[in-house]
């Protein structure tokens, strides 16, 4: 029994050490650069900069001094699809989820599934189901009646 105390609390001191170790090493990594304007305040950013009247002309020279507003909206545009893609999960795709709409990479594929997914699920159309489901739920509760001990499988159907 002393034998396994001592295990358990070497396993926890190391993994301690590492993770302490890994959040130094990761704290030491220069953080990725801000895009070109004046340095923001901390909480309230550049809402000091902006003068109570004649706001068009503080920002006219914004513009001239940092560039056009409209290449960083042309980037997030043109180059969205690099940057809004999901995170792989390699769990997921060995158990061969990536099918579903919440693991699916960003694609054609991801867009068809969620113009299919948002017709058919919206608002307006969502309350067509109720009488399917209110006649779903009336025959399970008979068939839960009848038959108990067919529960799980019932469930299982209806879930």
């Amino acid at each position: 029994m002393a034998f396994l105390s001592t295990s358990l609390y070497t396993v926890v001191g190391v993994a301690t050490a590492a993770n302490f170790i890994r959040l130094y090493i990761d704290s030491k990594k220069r953080p990725a650069p801000l895009p070109p304007g004046p340095r923001p305040d901390p909480l309230i950013g550049n809402l000091r900069l902006i003068p109570p009247a004649d706001h068009h002309i503080f920002f006219y020279e914004l513009g001239k001094a940092y560039g056009n507003v409209e290449a960083a909206v042309d980037f997030m545009e043109k180059r969205s699809s690099n940057y809004s893609d999901r995170a792989s999960m390699p769990v997921f795709t060995r158990m061969g989820w990536t099918k579903t709409l919440p693991l699916m990479r960003y694609g054609k594929e991801l867009q068809l599934h969620r113009r299919i997914f948002q017709k058919h699920l919206n608002k307006a159309k969502i309350s067509k189901y109720e009488s399917i489901q209110l006649a779903e739920a009336r025959i399970l509760a008979q068939n839960l009646l009848t038959d108990p001990k067919e529960k799980n499988n019932l469930l299982t159907r209806y879930a």
